[in-house]
């Protein structure tokens, strides 16, 4: 595999949120553009902006579990050490990839049931909107799944979660 195709494989989420920001950057300049300088706003520019913002949303929590930089306290994970700190992250893992699966569930469903519904401006269905938010979930079960694998075959001296 390639240099830049095993990048891509390893780093697709921050790419898309790369481009998404940056498409959501250049929807906010229309429309500022078209209704202070042409002083006829574009109607659909906003709401262009707004899913683009729910879409990083949902793909920046899969990125941020990659990363292991999600706000948690760790006050057991601080006094612990050796394999009883291995045990406690490794719950705290376990609890999260549960949470993620009811993400899962629940977007999944929510998702199914606005199908039929569309937006108002760009008259593009609900469904592609929702869908962001079980795929965001599914995406970080796939990040922290591996960050599992990870913990289970660190030896307890090396588990790298010390923050």
């Amino acid at each position: 595999m390639s240099k830049r195709a095993s990048y891509l494989l390893g780093n697709f989420e921050d790419v898309i949120l790369g481009v998404m920001f940056t498409v959501m950057c250049l929807f906010v300049i229309a429309q500022i553009v078209s209704r202070y300088v042409f002083r006829s706003p574009l109607v659909w520019t906003e709401e262009a902006a707004r899913y683009s913002y729910i879409w990083i949303t949902y793909l920046g929590m899969a990125v941020v579990t990659k990363q292991e930089a999600h706000i948690r306290i760790d006050v057991l994970s601080a006094i612990l050490k050796g394999n009883a700190k291995k045990v406690v992250n490794l719950g705290v893992s376990i609890i999260s990839l549960f949470l993620y699966g009811i993400l899962l569930f629940v977007g999944a469903r929510y998702t199914l049931a606005n199908t039929i519904q569309t937006s108002p401006a760009m008259e593009i269905s609900k469904a592609f909107i929702y869908v962001s938010l079980p795929l965001g979930a599914l995406l970080s079960i796939v990040r922290l799944l591996g960050l599992i694998r990870r913990d289970v075959r660190t030896p307890p001296a090396a588990t790298p979660r010390t923050e």
